[in-house]
């Protein structure tokens, strides 16, 4: 087993809180056998050595608060990511272990901000943009009204989802006639925020030029690029669309002069924690993310990430699911 020597060596132990809660630092056997400094100058140590430091350590730092107990939000995905999640323990304690140890707490932890009354979750949200979509395609058909049925089939759901999904936010539809169209196309374009004007900052130019229809499908939604950077020089000064792309540096003044509501993070992966960290501070608080970073933003910041990669080895595992299925 690896010893750390100095931050406790030939010093009284310190009565020290791990930043995640989760470990009471003055009562670890680890800390006193010197196998572990602590939470903070342990992973002070790492950083100073060029390694990587717990994930959680990296959240509380970047939220500027204390330890996760002053977080303010209600659920945390951080602590899931074993390999990402306290280097230091890895040295020498079963991860499985603590890793329970961490779900046990940040369940408990997010029993304290429970959600609000009948609220939507995540993927009723997902699906409201599924069901405008749908209802943009039969708008542009000509069609003014449609059955839950005939709704339900286009999306390769259950006419009883859509109405559960719907019945979040009210009743919608008439029993015997179905949905009308443009009332339902507003409704959920309300639901969804887009009945106001978006303004969005895109850092990355080049998946938005790959996209040119993006922007035409994003303004019939209210949702305008009116910003676009890029870390690349070489793509400095070049136009995407009418837009001049200009440097990374400027993201903070701009984004507050353009009151920018999402920005969306398509940049080079290793240069995408730093952009995150400018739009945070530009007061930016949804942030959609395009590449394999895993970004650590506040508490209060929404990340929605869409990784290729990762969405296919998603779905490398439904395909052998299939194929242990069929077999004998």
């Amino acid at each position: 087993m690896r010893s750390f020597a100095g931050p406790t060596e030939g010093r009284e132990r310190m009565v020290l809180q791990a930043l995640c809660g989760v470990f009471q630092c003055s009562d670890c056997k680890y800390q006193l056998k010197q196998l572990c400094p602590g939470c903070e100058p342990g992973n002070e140590m790492l950083a100073a050595q060029g390694k990587s430091v717990c994930r959680i350590f990296e959240c509380v730092r970047a939220q500027d608060v204390e330890s996760c107990g002053d977080c303010s939000k209600a659920t945390c995905q951080v602590y899931k990511q074993p390999e990402l999640t306290c280097p230091l323990r890895s040295e020498f304690q079963n991860p499985r272990w603590w890793l329970a140890k961490m779900a046990t707490h940040f369940g408990e932890k997010s029993k304290e901000y429970p959600e609000a009354p009948n609220s939507p979750s995540q993927r009723v949200v997902t699906r409201m943009q599924l069901y405008l979509h749908a209802l943009d395609e039969f708008a542009g058909t000509g069609i003014t009204t449609i059955s839950s049925w005939r709704f339900a089939r286009k999306l390769g759901i259950t006419p009883g989802l859509i109405r559960k999904d719907l019945s979040f936010f009210g009743g919608f539809g008439k029993r015997g006639v179905g949905y009308n169209v443009t009332f339902l196309r507003q409704k959920i374009s309300t639901i969804l925020g887009l009945d106001r004007v978006q303004h969005i900052a895109w850092i990355g130019g080049d998946k938005l030029v790959q996209d040119p229809q993006l922007p035409e499908r994003l303004t019939a939604h209210n949702c305008r690029i009116v910003a676009v950077f890029d870390t690349d020089p070489e793509r400095l000064g070049t136009h995407v669309g009418d837009l001049q792309v200009m440097q990374a540096s400027m993201i903070g003044q701009v984004v507050k002069n353009l009151d920018v509501d999402v920005a969306v993070v398509a940049c080079e992966d290793e240069d995408a924690q730093w952009v995150a960290d400018q739009l945070v501070s530009a007061g930016v608080t949804a942030v959609l993310n395009l590449t394999a970073a895993i970004l650590v933003v506040p508490g209060n910041v929404t990340v929605r990430n869409l990784d290729v990669a990762s969405e296919i080895f998603a779905l490398s595992y439904y395909c052998g699911l299939h194929g242990r299925q069929d077999s004998p």
